[in-house]
């Protein structure tokens, strides 16, 4: 099937760069997420016969990010960096070394520029010599890599660009948390995960999937017949509540702060609560 767009290279013979251009149908802070967030560089960059061994990144100025993959021969190709700036959904500049060549450094500037429903993304990655910029293309490795996972992602933004993409968890509210985790833990056989310093909020990370949360709270009381909340992962939180808004929904809490994410709180046509959870990692 041919490609959706076409991916352009421009490598001048006398400058030690390689400049990518390539249309992506999906707004870019969707685009954004797909170049910078570790769950979903791994569902689309790199080519097909590739697997993924190590895909993890801190996302801040001055933070590292580490990819390896492997060929179905077991050679491992390993790059790491660091990021110099994040500005989302706009650009991101990093540096890039192949492990294969340690002492070969790039920097790479990635721009996305907004085109409504479409991010045109436009790479530039600066090599220290002309040598080392043609080994980085060398055999057209590179550029069947880039058109394969453009592919892929051609494939991928439509999941993306859904407003709510999973569960992020349920909760029960608990009166006595201490009570409630003896419950979970020593009843169910629940391994405790990430929780508040004060212990009002715990977390369970189910093996098959899935979260648990025990929220100790004045506002909500354990109920035998209603049952706990669901927590809705959702993408851009500000676009999904001046959507809502416009179309009279009721909202609980408009937006609720924590270290890790925000969340706002409104009732669905029956009176039920329904938690829209944004990581602070996708801001």
């Amino acid at each position: 099937m041919p490609a959706k767009h076409r991916l352009e290279i421009v490598a001048p013979p006398d400058e030690p760069t390689i400049r990518m251009r390539r249309v992506v149908d999906a707004p870019r802070a969707i685009v954004f997420d797909a170049f910078t967030r570790p769950e979903i560089i791994r569902r689309w960059m790199g080519p097909r016969a590739l697997t993924w061994v190590v895909c993890e990144a801190d996302l801040r100025v001055g933070g590292r990010y580490r990819w390896v993959q492997r060929a179905p021969d077991g050679r491992e190709f390993a790059f790491h960096g660091e990021f110099r700036e994040l500005v989302r959904p706009e650009r991101v500049v990093r540096t890039f070394v192949f492990e294969g060549a340690p002492d070969a450094e790039a920097v790479e500037t990635l721009t996305l520029e907004d085109q409504g429903d479409r991010t045109l993304v436009d790479s530039l990655t600066v090599h220290r010599t002309v040598a080392a910029r043609d080994g980085h293309l060398a055999g057209g490795r590179a550029e069947v890599g880039m058109n394969e996972g453009f592919a892929r992602l051609d494939d991928l933004v439509g999941e993306l660009a859904a407003p709510v993409r999973k569960v992020a968890f349920t909760m029960y509210p608990v009166r006595d948390p201490e009570r409630a985790r003896a419950f979970y833990e020593k009843t169910l056989g629940l391994r405790r995960g990430s929780g508040s310093a004060n212990g009002t909020w715990t977390e369970y990370d189910l093996p098959g999937g899935g979260c648990l949360a025990l929220f100790a709270t004045k506002d909500i009381e354990p109920s035998a017949s209603a049952g706990g909340s669901i927590a809705l992962e959702v993408a851009d939180l500000d676009a999904l509540n001046d959507r809502l808004k416009s179309l009279g929904v009721t909202y609980k809490a408009e937006m609720i702060h924590s270290p890790v994410c925000r969340m706002s709180v409104i009732l669905d046509s029956e009176g039920n609560s329904l938690l829209l959870h944004e990581l602070a990692a996708n801001r």
